[in-house]
């Protein structure tokens, strides 16, 4: 702005004089001195002009620097503060469930009630390319009281906007559903196979030193692990042994309306661990009953899993599939083995879920028109069929079937509280369950209900 005046002024001065020259010769010479002194009084005012101009620029210039130099403190859910490129925030979530269960199932630990599934609460902050989080939790089943834990506590630097790494306990990069925020999962629980295979065996969350490398449609995570469940589920007897994680990401098809998502993932765990075992409760974490189970018994040589995902999103309407594999290795004796997979699929009235390529998972949709107010939120409608096949009788601890269909329904409120509401229909095959001597062939339904907010 400086230039352009200092130029106009000079402009306006040879201008001036040029068109003053010719006229020289033929007008007197006060007319003369008349014209040059308008041009002076025109310079002049142009002068005033460009010092105001220039004490008004730097005036902003000033303000603008004491700005960037205050603190951005934002209060709403959660509580979070930024300064010059530094900022540190509260996190948490709240997830109240409530479990209706038959009456007529003559199984143990199998009654209905309630249970804080996640009550977190963390802090989490950024600066000069090093970022942390460290979250406690007091959730869980609704057996056993529920204890302080350790559920996040890890360092992360980003050294540029294509790799990060991290140290720490997090989540090993195991399955598109575990991938997505427990925040952001259409129905209550995460799968049956994804919650068999990797929740107790494998983590999901240990110790591990993990990197990320970052495309515009791909995503590569690799993990060294410790086995952080070995002590709790009484899995080893010593240090915590090792395995390696490997997960692959590609999205042919990624617009703000629209993805493709092809992935996969394999983990290699060292032994021996004793008794090493799979079991999960029926997609409600109320009551504590595992439906199907299965142990390896004895000491065991490792553990190898692998997994194939397989989403899809077309603005509304998004649908997703995985399978998992899983082998326990024994030294003499038969291997364990097991594989499951589901399909589920959804539309979402209002709103749309979004791809989110830094984590190659869901994020939840965007509620643009809160309830209560002047909207009435954003409402998904969503199906899903489970399955996990332990083989037929190898072992005492290791056999059946079970089948999961589950129809759901979620009102977003706002971005922050959610209402869901699940119906299950579970069919048992000559399972294998916790604490059951007989084999058990059932069918029957299991509802749930769940308040969930987060910030």
């Amino acid at each position: 702005m400086n230039c352009t005046l200092r130029a106009t002024a000079a402009a306006a001065l040879v201008v001036g004089l040029a068109a003053a020259s010719p006229a020289m010769a033929q007008t007197t010479e006060a007319e003369q001195n008349a014209e040059i002194e308008a041009l002076k009084e025109a310079i002049q005012d142009l002068q005033i002009k460009l010092k105001g101009l220039e004490a008004q620029q730097a005036a902003q210039a000033e303000a603008q620097a004491g700005k960037s130099d205050e603190s951005k403190i934002t209060v709403g859910p959660g509580l979070s503060i930024s300064k010059a490129g530094k900022s540190a925030g509260l996190t948490g979530r709240l997830h109240w469930d409530v479990g209706l269960y038959p009456t007529d199932v003559d199984l143990n630990d199998f009654d209905t009630g309630t249970n804080l599934r996640r009550g977190r609460l963390g802090v989490k902050g950024e600066a000069g390319g090093f970022s942390y989080n460290l979250t406690v939790d007091v959730g869980g089943s609704s057996v056993g009281g529920n204890e302080i834990d350790i559920d996040e506590a890890a360092i992360y630097y980003s050294p540029s906007k294509m790799i990060k790494v991290g140290f720490g306990k997090m989540k090993i990069p195991v399955t598109f559903e575990e991938s997505t925020s427990s925040n952001d999962i259409s129905f209550i629980e995460r799968s049956m196979p994804v919650d068999m295979f990797t929740d107790k065996t494998l983590g999901p969350k240990a110790v591990n030193a993990q990197v990320w490398v970052y495309g515009k449609q791909s995503l590569v995570e690799a993990a060294i692990h410790a086995q952080n469940y070995t002590t709790r589920e009484g899995l080893g007897g010593g240090g915590e042994d090792l395995g390696v994680t490997l997960r692959g990401v590609f999205a042919p098809i990624k617009t703000k309306t629209s993805a493709v998502h092809i992935g996969g993932w394999v983990d290699r765990s060292e032994g021996p661990y004793d008794a090493a075992r799979w079991g999960y409760r029926t997609e409600l974490n109320v009551a504590n009953a595992k439906l199907l189970y299965g142990s390896s018994e004895k000491t065991i040589d490792g553990m190898l899993h692998y997994g194939l995902e397989l989403a899809y999103l077309n603005g509304p309407f998004w649908a997703q599939a995985e399978y998992i594999n899983g082998t326990i290795e024994k030294p003499s004796d038969a291997d364990v083995e097991g594989d499951g997979y589901y399909v589920q699929a959804g539309y979402v009235i209002g709103g749309a879920k979004r791809y989110n390529m830094k984590k190659g998972a869901w994020s939840a949709p965007k509620v643009k028109s809160p309830f209560p107010g002047k909207g009435s939120g954003v409402v998904e409608v969503a199906g899903r069929y489970s399955l996990v096949d332990f083989g037929d009788d190898t072992s005492s601890t290791h056999h059946g079937k079970q089948s999961n269909f589950t129809l759901g329904l979620n009102w977003y409120l706002t971005n922050n509280t959610r209402i869901m509401f699940n119906s299950i229909h579970v069919d048992l095959e000559e399972t294998k369950g916790d604490a059951r001597d007989d084999p058990v062939t059932e069918d029957f339904w299991v509802h749930g209900m769940r308040w969930q907010y987060k910030w």
